[in-house]
């Protein structure tokens, strides 16, 4: 019987840069970094950008982002 996935994990490039992203079954904490998301984007153009896939398929309060 096959396990259930417990996180999912995406990558994105361009050019050098490489972004990596996780998503696990949570509270809807987000961490980038090492660092809070408050503390990392510091406008809120920016908080709304990151967020705005979670909030638009209603995923908000249910997946931890690292």
């Amino acid at each position: 019987m096959a396990d259930k996935v417990s996180e999912f994990l995406g990558t994105g490039r361009r050019k050098t840069a490489v972004a990596r992203v996780r998503l696990a079954s949570g509270t809807g904490k987000i961490t980038i970094n090492g660092r809070t998301f408050e503390n990392y984007f510091l406008t809120e153009t920016q908080r709304g950008v990151v967020t705005q896939p979670l909030t638009v398929t209603g995923t908000t309060g249910k997946y931890d982002v690292r």
